[in-house]
C-alpha cells in the first residue's frame, strides 16, 4: 500500500516524535535519552519535535518518526502508519495512492547499491595492496609477475576511484559507477 505524502507529512505536525519516543517507554528528558537500539550508559540518542526527526550519536541511527516506530516495533512500513495513526490521531485518510513508500524504497535500494560498490572497492584496493605488499617481483625471461605489475598500475586507479567516491557519491555513480563495480569485480575475483 502507498501513501499520500501530504498525508504523512500532516501526520508528522500532529504527533511529537518526543512523545512517540517517552511512550514507548525510553526514559527521554528535555531531547536526549539512552538510545533503544544499542547499549549505551551515556545518553546520545536525540530527538527534535521541530523537525521530526531522530539520531543517536552512537550508533547512527536516525529518521523520521515512522522510522523509529518501524524500527522499534519491528514493523513494516504501513504498520507503523496505521500504529501512529490509531494510537495517536484520528480522522486522517492515509490509505491513498502516491509515491512516498516507492520513493522510500528506492532510496533504501540506492543507499544499499552505494554501500555495496564502497565494499568492492575496498576490498580491492586492499588486495591491491596485499599484493604489493607480500608479492615480490619475480622476474623471468617475460618480465616481472603479471599479478605484481598489474597491481602496480592499477593502485592508483582504485585509490582515485574511492577519493572521488568520497567527494560525491551520486556523481561517482553517475559517472563511474558500472565500470568502477567491473574493475572492482576483475581484482576481487579474477585477480
Amino acid at each position: 500500500m502507498i501513501y499520500r505524502s501530504d498525508n504523512l507529512d500532516l501526520i508528522k505536525s500532529i504527533v511529537k516524535i518526543t512523545d512517540v519516543i517517552r511512550d514507548s517507554g525510553i526514559e527521554f528528558k528535555g531531547n536526549k535519552g539512552l538510545c533503544p537500539f544499542h547499549e549505551e550508559k551515556t545518553p546520545s540518542f536525540f530527538a527534535a519535535d521541530k523537525r521530526g526527526r531522530f539520531k543517536c550519536f552512537g550508533c547512527g541511527e536516525s529518521g523520521d518518526i515512522f522510522d523509529f516506530v518501524q524500527r522499534f516495533y519491528g514493523m513494516d512500513f504501513p504498520h507503523a502508519v496505521n500504529f501512529i495513526k490509531e494510537r495517536y490521531i484520528s480522522g486522517i485518510d492515509v490509505n491513498v495512492t502516491s509515491g512516498y513508500q516507492a520513493r522510500r524504497e528506492a532510496k533504501k535500494a540506492e543507499k544499499e547499491r552505494i554501500r555495496q560498490l564502497w565494499n568492492q572497492l575496498i576490498k580491492a584496493q586492499r588486495k591491491l595492496k596485499s599484493i604489493l605488499t607480500h608479492e615480490k617481483p619475480s622476474f623471468s625471461l617475460d618480465g616481472v609477475s603479471g599479478r605484481y605489475v598489474y597491481a602496480t598500475n592499477h593502485i592508483d586507479l582504485i585509490n582515485l576511484f574511492l577519493d572521488e567516491f568520497l567527494l560525491n557519491e551520486n556523481k561517482f555513480l553517475e559517472f563511474y559507477g558500472k565500470e568502477a563495480s567491473e574493475f572492482a569485480s576483475y581484482i576481487n575475483n579474477d585477480l
